[in-house]
């Protein structure tokens, strides 16, 4: 849903938007406008730090390290709202993010506690125009229930195997042989058994979804991370390579030149690493991060750094 130029001018504080879109719009807006923002503009740093704050909380990893930075930046933020919005009053939300760290503490990632999905469950009712209001929760339940058996069954009433997971798509692309490949020595090291035959045929789709998520060529992929030290390592698909019912991305690495705090990114360049060969599986995490040109933007992760 674009954000309309009347929503812009008029005196509304909202954008009118649902929560995924907010969340798409924060992650992609340092990249799109920082460099219009003077690096000393302090309402821009404390909108960084929020974007920090939400990183943590859609990691899927956790340590303490994860909730030291959250308890920092929640409270320097909360801080600083009020010092840069005197006009506004403090909303409620500002107040339960003080306690998103002691609940990450207790029970593991914030993401695992999110309403996310209760929402989305929601909206089937609520998207369902309702004529009859004689006995709505008797309504409700057989509207649920008959969308369930629909969804867990086929045609043919047998099970749906794709209930609980999103069916693998693979577009058209280009078959050859893996002696005429030119990274047939990065799938024999990554997987020697599955590459051993020089005459087994590939199939070089221009993209594929793999659980639901797309990748395709120059894709950014969160690769690995060592250790709470160390910086994240990113990498650029080159090609995705299917061979029967298995998928692999053939990567090539990439080198950080430096974190830019002001648009909260990374500016990367080609390693000259060799390129490597692995499964969606083995990604530190399996989402493309945001890119533009060379700047990537981590959307989740457990650590952040400082601004």
């Amino acid at each position: 849903m674009p954000i309309e130029q009347t929503v812009l001018t008029d005196d509304s504080k909202t954008l009118k938007q649902d929560s995924s879109q907010i969340w798409c719009l924060m992650m992609h807006l340092p990249v799109l406008v920082g460099t219009y923002i003077p690096a000393s503009d302090e309402k821009w740093i404390n909108f960084i730090r929020l974007q920090q704050i939400v990183i943590l909380c859609m990691s899927h990893r956790t340590s303490q390290l994860t909730v030291a930075q959250l308890e920092h930046l929640i409270s320097v933020h909360n801080y600083m709202f009020r010092l840069l919005y005197k006009d506004v009053p403090y909303i409620p939300k500002l107040h339960y993010l003080v306690h998103v760290p002691s609940q990450i503490s207790k029970f593991g990632p914030a993401r695992n506690m999110w309403a996310m999905r209760m929402e989305a469950k929601n909206g089937k009712f609520k998207r369902r125009k309702w004529n009859n209001f004689k006995n709505i929760p008797y309504s409700l339940s057989m509207f649920h229930q008959q969308s369930m058996c629909y969804e867990q069954t086929t045609g043919s009433g047998e099970p749906n195997p794709f209930f609980l997971r999103i069916p693998d798509v693979i577009c058209e692309g280009q078959v050859i042989s893996l002696r005429n490949y030119q990274y047939a020595s990065s799938l024999f090291a990554r997987d020697s058994l599955a590459f051993h035959d020089p005459s087994l045929m590939l199939t070089l789709p221009r993209r594929v979804s793999i659980h639901g998520i797309t990748y395709t060529r120059d894709s950014v992929v969160y690769l690995r991370r060592e250790s709470e030290f160390t910086s994240p390592v990113f990498a650029s698909v080159i090609d995705t390579v299917v061979l029967d019912t298995a998928k692999f991305l053939v990567l090539q690495p990439l080198d950080i030149v430096m974190y830019e705090s002001h648009r909260n990114c990374y500016l990367t360049e080609p390693s000259l690493s060799l390129v490597a060969c692995c499964t969606v599986s083995e990604l530190w995490n399996p989402r493309p991060v945001v890119v533009s040109g060379s700047d990537v933007v981590v959307t989740e992760d457990y650590l952040v750094e400082h601004l």
